[in-house]
């Protein structure tokens, strides 16, 4: 019994040895560093819309520092508090085209793999940062995209802490938050609503938004499409013809003219005429027009896109014009691969932007199969169409949006909701709850047509849609 008892101390001993009582051994653990940490500085900005932005205008910005560390950061004067970092693997291509509808080639990257990484303060929207590689990066916020590159990553956060607090002193306020113009805007929508009968025909109408700095200053109503273009303003209508047995439908678009101004020629009519063909606007844009032409002969509907300047001839356009041609023929040939008739092709909204889309008929009945190409559409399609806050977001602030636009400023949004079109203010980059202006648009009312104007344009604009022929 006693050599039990012994053997029990010798263990017992032998195990607290394997303790360390030394106190000064105990460390607290190191912080964990978040997703992307360090010092960086703005190098670039990223044209994404062909526009004529270049480098020297954000002189102000470029070269300034972005700096993160694991409770605080910095990024171009813009200082955030205990930020909250969420980070998630991506396929850059498919990510950026999904949420952004942007060609990553835009930002001149190689590899498709990356991380996409929110940062976000309390009751302040977040900044997006593509991370794809450990030296660069690109920060996205209302709708500007900077790259930026890895200064120093051995900092340790207290030297990051001094870092960040210098820059706060030596702020002068510009941020890529307050980038935007505060100048008169204006959106202008034209909108479909389907009518009640048996032959499938539709309503047009035009709506144009004017912003000014202080709000909403009003907003106009037009019957048919008003089109803005390049030599002035159009009209677009659809006239039902009925001949005999025959019903047809005749696109017409036909420049305004000025009564009173006695010097300016008779303007051609640019029209497009199929016997016993119902047409629908699925979409239309300063140069290109998309219709659904609908036979009930041969039980088909089918797509079209034209250039309006050349629509007389009825030569659809295809997929060849819609790439750049920094893609090679290869995804021209893939993609026209997917379809089984190459003019079978239109223009949708989904999510808040214009995407591009084949159509399948079958060969019998009216069985049809719309499909997404994948396609980023040009500059001319998508100008200033951008959201910052994804649909997703949108759709969690309110359930009802079906489509959204948000001003170029970053300070509004624009939403249809079921029968109704409303306007919200937008403030540090969340959504104020109550609409500050609503309007009746009609029962399951579509966009065919946006186009936003800037600065003076947008005086033009309204004085156009007042204006009486």
């Amino acid at each position: 019994m006693k050599k039990l008892f012994l053997i029990f101390i010798l263990l017992l001993l032998s195990a607290c040895s394997i303790i360390n009582t030394d106190r000064t051994s105990i460390q607290t653990p190191e912080v964990a560093k978040p997703p992307i940490y360090g010092k960086w500085t703005i190098s670039k900005y990223i044209n994404t819309y062909k526009t004529n932005d270049d480098n020297f205008q954000y002189k102000d910005i470029i070269g300034s520092d972005v700096l993160f560390a694991s409770d605080e950061a910095m990024v171009s004067g813009d200082y955030i508090i205990n930020p909250s970092y969420r980070t998630k693997r991506v396929n850059v291509d498919e990510y950026l085209y999904k949420k952004y509808n942007l060609n990553y080639k835009n930002l001149n990257i190689e590899n498709k793999d990356a991380f996409a990484i929110s940062l976000k303060q309390k009751d302040i929207s977040n900044y997006e940062i593509i991370k794809v590689s450990d030296d660069t990066a690109f920060i996205i916020r209302n709708n500007f995209i900077f790259q930026i590159s890895k200064t120093d990553d051995d900092l340790t956060e207290d030297q990051l802490k001094v870092d960040i607090s210098r820059n706060r002193e030596d702020s002068s306020g510009l941020t890529i938050e307050n980038l935007s113009d505060k100048a008169d805007i204006g959106l202008m929508l034209g909108l479909k609503e389907p009518n009640q009968s048996k032959l499938p025909s539709f309503n047009y109408k035009t709506l144009y938004i004017k912003f000014s700095p202080e709000g909403v200053e009003n907003v106009y109503e037009s019957p048919n499409i008003l089109l803005p273009r390049k030599d002035g303003f159009y009209q677009v209508e659809i006239q039902r013809v009925s001949k005999k047995d025959e019903i047809s439908d005749n696109l017409l678009i036909k420049k305004r003219v000025d009564p009173l101004n006695d010097r300016q020629a008779k303007e051609k009519i640019y029209q497009i005429e199929d016997n016993n063909i119902l047409k629908n606007i699925n979409f239309i844009s300063e140069d290109i027009i998309n219709i659904e032409n609908i036979s009930f002969e041969k039980n088909l509907r089918k797509l079209r896109i034209y250039d309006i300047n050349n629509i007389e001839k009825k030569e659809p356009l295809q997929i060849a014009y819609f790439i750049s041609s920094d893609d090679n023929k290869a995804l021209i040939k893939e993609t026209n691969d997917k379809l089984k008739d190459n003019d079978n092709i239109g223009i949708y909204r989904e999510n808040g932007y214009w995407k591009l889309m084949g159509r399948d008929n079958a060969s019998n009945g009216y069985f049809i199969k719309d499909f997404d190409l994948n396609i980023v559409l040009p500059n001319s399609i998508n100008k200033y169409n951008v959201l910052n806050i994804p649909m997703t977001d949108l759709k969690k602030f309110n359930s009802k949006i079906k489509d959204a636009f948000i001003s170029p400023d970053n300070k509004y949004l624009i939403t249809l909701e079921n029968t109704m079109l409303k306007i919200y203010n937008i403030g540090n980059g969340n959504i104020i709850s109550n609409a500050i202006f609503e309007r009746e648009i009609g029962q399951d009312t579509s966009v065919i047509m946006s186009q936003w104007s800037m600065g003076r344009y947008s005086k033009l604009w309204q004085k156009e849609i007042t204006r009486k022929n």
